[in-house]
């Protein structure tokens, strides 16, 4: 299964007009919580969770190993549901677009990181910087995600 199954323009007049279902892992462990530095728009220059559009027909069990390993270069082990974030606001930052994502808490398999195209850095945080998208901000430091 292709992780590009449309051309931008495809993928933009589709998801401008309809909700797109989204995967965002938590990937944490004794330093901390596993976030990205954005290097492209929307959000560049800010943290976020790795995470993508849940494909057509892929179980969301392979769509976390395949965000895992393309976002970040590892497998994971899936623990369980955290809940969602909707972001409503995407167009104030260059998107078009209405995510809603389904989070999911996850143990690194491996210790090696290796950033994609989309990432300048990979790094765990004990507290989350300012400068990370405000939904993932918001919904990491609510207690009860935890």
């Amino acid at each position: 299964m292709s992780d590009k199954p449309f051309t931008f323009e495809e993928f933009k007049k589709i998801y401008s007009q309809v909700p797109r279902l989204c995967i965002d892992i938590v990937v944490r462990n004794s330093e901390g919580t596993l976030l990205t530095l954005r290097k492209i728009p929307p959000h560049k220059g800010q943290w976020h969770l790795p995470g993508g559009t849940l494909l057509f027909k892929e179980p969301i069990r392979d769509a976390i190993q395949r965000i895992a390993k393309n976002e970040l270069g590892i497998s994971v082990e899936v623990g369980k549901f955290l809940g969602y974030i909707e972001f409503m606001n995407q167009d104030e930052f260059g998107g078009f677009d209405h995510p809603i994502s389904l989070l999911f808490l996850c143990s690194p398999k491996t210790q090696t990181y290796k950033p994609d195209e989309q990432s300048e850095s990979i790094q765990f945080f004990r507290r989350i910087p300012n400068n990370t998208i405000k939904e993932h901000k918001e919904f990491l430091e609510n207690p009860a995600n935890a």
